[in-house]
């Protein structure tokens, strides 16, 4: 299994804003900290992708986009915005994961880093989901 430093680092830097659990609902607080729970839960299978394969890949890029997605549709209104680009940032890692050459590793970084500077907010936006998971969703002692 290669190291695919791109994915890698959007997967880890994922795992830094997966905190605790809270409870179903709409758009509220309740719901988001509810789906970086079953994003935690997701993010066991991120570190076992096989990076040489392309579908495994794009499957696992889709399912982050999925998650993040999900998350701008319940984020409370003072973090939508932040999820909404990484949710943009996972669709574009995504395709590009599914463009790529299976068959040239090069081909596949060269466009998973273009996919990246797609939505160079990206980066601040997941540092910010996670600061405010931290503050708002930390589990009760």
């Amino acid at each position: 299994m290669r190291s695919f430093p791109v994915a890698r680092c959007a997967l880890a830097v994922v795992l830094v804003g997966v905190l605790a659990s809270c409870s179903d609902g709409g758009r509220s607080l309740e719901a988001f900290c509810d789906q970086l729970d079953v994003m935690q839960e997701a993010d066991v299978s991120f570190g076992q992708i096989d990076l040489d394969d392309s579908v495994a890949v794009h499957e696992s890029l889709s399912e982050f986009s999925d998650h993040f997605e999900r998350l701008a549709e319940v984020a409370p209104d003072d973090i939508s915005e932040q999820t909404a680009a990484v949710a943009r940032f996972g669709v574009a890692l995504a395709e590009a994961a599914l463009n790529a050459n299976p068959d040239d590793p090069f081909d596949r970084a060269a466009l998973l880093a273009d996919a990246t500077t797609a939505e160079p907010d990206a980066p601040a936006a997941m540092e910010q989901i996670a600061a405010y998971a931290a503050r708002n969703c930390a589990a009760a002692p």
